[in-house]
Formats: C-alpha cells, structure tokens, sequence
C-alpha cells in the first residue's frame, strides 16, 4: 500500500483567487488514523470570512489527488 511510506499531514495546497472578494482553497491531508486516510477539503474565504464547503474522504491516495487535479481544474474554469 503506498500510504503506509507517507507522513501525515499537509500534502498539497492550492489557491485559486476568482475575483477580490472570492477565493477557494484546496487542501490534500494525509490522516494519521482511520479508514479513509486521505482528506480533500475546499475551503472558500469571501469578504465575510472562511467557510468549509467540501469536505471527501478517500482510502487511497491516486483517487484523491485525481480529485484534488480535477477540483483545482473545475475551480480555475469558472
């Protein structure tokens, strides 16, 4: 299993600025314990502060880095 050579925590960190008063950030967290291991968490701070509005927890980590490319692609579209 290629987790079991990760350390955990942060693994990536992205931020995608849309205007002055909207920017997402993506984050990729490797967990340290439980099922599902690997953390993606969308976070959208505006001019009235930061809110989590996703949060998908998956068991291995090329599902969830496939997901935090393609958020971070869908995101940068808009």
């Amino acid at each position: 299993m290629i987790a079991l050579g990760m350390q955990p925590g942060l693994m990536a960190n992205h931020t995608i600025v849309i205007n002055n008063d909207l920017s997402y950030q993506l984050q990729l967290i490797k967990q340290r314990f439980g099922q599902h291991l690997f953390l993606l968490k969308v976070s959208a701070t505006t001019t009235l502060g930061t809110l989590t509005v996703e949060r998908i927890q998956f068991t291995n980590f090329a599902t969830a880095h496939d997901a935090f490319e393609a958020r971070c692609h869908q995101l940068t579209q808009h």
